[in-house]
């Protein structure tokens, strides 16, 4: 069967790297995946690097790929027509959209070729009556996660059903080659993601305030991301004299790597769908502290590798932080971790989309 994946831009963000990774390994399956991405990563303000990086690992497992026109990201009209084009070449058997602009290229274009949506967040940003009608010209619905397929489910008809299909994560990227040891006497942390309101990186960085005022104990923040805060997060680090404390990375494609060098992962979001940096470090054994939002709470129930606070409590995420300088506590979490997150590897995922795929194409075939 051949499939048509359709994503933002060539990023470092959690959607697009779970994709990467189903596309990465779908041949394995029977299935010839392409992948068509909305813009290029400097239209969305992300690193051009990390699009080249991107973009080499498809070319060396063999997946295509191409982008809609430039502009498109903006002219529903052009895009459309750039996508009816592409569809007619490229005949898929079947199109996964894993953003709402994907569903409105593929309305547009009048095709017939069956539809599938998948949604990665806990959160709708959409109009109500207009999320209802693009879901409405979608032939199946999928969530990353239980909370996101519930959520979904409230904007379907009750003879519509979500199908849940967990992120997951290639194992083969995780392998490290060498993990270097920073500092024996300092605890490194780190976070992952997108320096967005989302992420809620003040919450984080008022409670490393508070850990340094109360602990004794020598430890590094290091974040890894870009995006539209950072420069408030770079003054608000200044003004609490947290500048030898805490660093910003900015867009990395060695996280394995930095997460295995680390000693905790901490997470302070508002708001998520099922985050691949979580499953990253519950995989590796990266003991986490994570808000408990979206699919977050799924992951560390899975797991035990971890801790769960309520979102927006700085106090709870300090002391829960210097609970884990203990380095018991921290293998006790590792150990945990690494013995319980199997059920997150990419192959389950990519088995569970083919199965699901075949219900939508004509006998099911498989290349």
């Amino acid at each position: 069967m051949k499939i048509l994946h359709i994503i933002a831009a060539p990023a470092a963000g959690g959607a697009e790297v779970y994709v990467k990774d189903l596309v990465n390994n779908s041949a394995h399956f029977g299935i010839t995946p392409f992948l068509l991405f909305i813009s290029h990563a400097i239209d969305i303000g992300r690193c051009e690097v990390y699009e080249k990086q991107f973009l080499n690992e498809l070319t060396e497992n063999g997946v295509e790929f191409s982008f809609l026109p430039a502009g498109s990201r903006r002219n529903i009209i052009k895009g459309s027509l750039g996508f009816k084009k592409l569809i007619k070449g490229i005949k898929p058997d079947l199109i996964h959209s894993h953003l709402l602009t994907g569903v409105v290229h593929k309305v547009i274009s009048f095709s017939s070729i069956p539809l599938i949506y998948t949604h990665h967040n806990s959160v709708i940003n959409t109009n109500t009556l207009l999320f209802r009608l693009l879901l409405s010209f979608c032939k199946g619905h999928i969530g990353i996660s239980k909370i996101c397929s519930d959520i979904l489910q409230k904007y379907l008809p009750s003879n519509k059903k979500v199908t849940t299909i967990f992120n997951a994560v290639d194992l083969k990227r995780l392998n490290i080659s060498e993990k270097r040891i920073l500092d024996k006497h300092q605890i490194n942390l780190l976070a992952v993601g997108s320096l967005t309101s989302q992420k809620n990186y003040p919450l984080m960085i008022n409670a490393i305030k508070l850990l340094k005022e109360n602990s004794n104990q020598k430890f590094h923040l290091n974040i890894a991301g870009e995006g539209d805060k950072k420069s408030e997060l770079l003054k608000l680090v200044s003004d609490l004299n947290l500048i030898d404390t805490i660093s910003f990375l900015g867009n990395r494609s060695d996280i394995p790597q930095l997460m295995s060098e680390s000693d905790l992962f901490i997470m302070s979001s508002d708001w998520e769908g099922l985050p691949i940096s979580l499953i990253e470090a519950q995989l590796i054994g990266l003991p986490s502290i994570v808000t408990d939002v979206g699919g977050c709470s799924e992951v560390i129930t899975q797991t035990s590798g971890g801790i769960l606070i309520n979102k927006g409590d700085k106090v709870k995420l300090s002391e829960q932080i210097e609970s884990l300088f203990d380095y018991a506590a921290r293998v006790n979490f590792a150990e945990k971790a690494k013995l319980n997150a199997s059920c997150y590897e990419i192959n389950a995922s990519i088995e569970s989309h083919q199965k699901y795929y075949s219900y939508f194409i004509p006998n099911g075939k498989i290349n």
